[in-house]
């Protein structure tokens, strides 16, 4: 085993909240500026961080790589369904391609191991994260979300790129 790529959960304090919505931000908005350029709105509004942080189904974690907060995820379970949504999950864009997006995601996993089905959306250009979730991760794209089928809930502010988007399901195995 790689043991270079070994990556851990940390739950998220209260007082860590402020920092970790920086980070959030800070992480999308640079696969949206390499796309779109520097002058454009956040690629994620702080009020949809927000709501994904206040919902008591969802928990935010840090994604710890030897001890240093490497990027962070936040996950929905939805217990009765056996659902989880990863709401969020971001690797700092300063070690992208060290394989440590993939390592959390199995650690995600491997914490909600109850869980039947998940769900997480991209949007349309980020192709990285496109490559991420269907040939990385093992999801299935199962919904585009464009003006002819919009999204179920729109973001709070417009977005780079419009609200055109990717929903990707990945069965787990009983």
């Amino acid at each position: 085993m790689d043991r270079t790529n070994i990556v851990q959960l940390d739950p998220l304090e209260k007082e860590e909240r402020e920092e970790f919505i920086r980070q959030v931000q800070q992480a999308f908005d640079k696969g949206a500026q390499d796309v779109f350029g520097k002058d454009i709105p956040p690629a994620i509004p702080r009020k949809d961080v927000e709501e994904s942080l206040d919902d008591p189904r969802c928990r935010a974690y840090h994604i710890l790589h030897q001890g240093q907060v490497a990027g962070g995820a936040v996950v929905r379970w939805e217990e009765e369904e056996r659902r989880c949504g990863l709401e969020l999950l971001f690797i700092r864009p300063d070690i992208h391609g060290r394989g440590l997006g993939q390592s959390a995601w199995q650690v995600i996993q491997q914490a909600y191991p109850r869980a039947r089905v998940w769900e997480t959306h991209t949007p349309y250009f980020d192709k990285r994260n496109i490559h991420f979730y269907v040939n990385k991760c093992g999801f299935h794209i199962v919904e585009f979300y464009c003006d002819a089928h919009p999204l179920p809930h729109a973001s709070s502010q417009p977005i780079p790129g419009g609200d055109v988007f990717f929903r990707f399901e990945k069965q787990m195995e009983e």
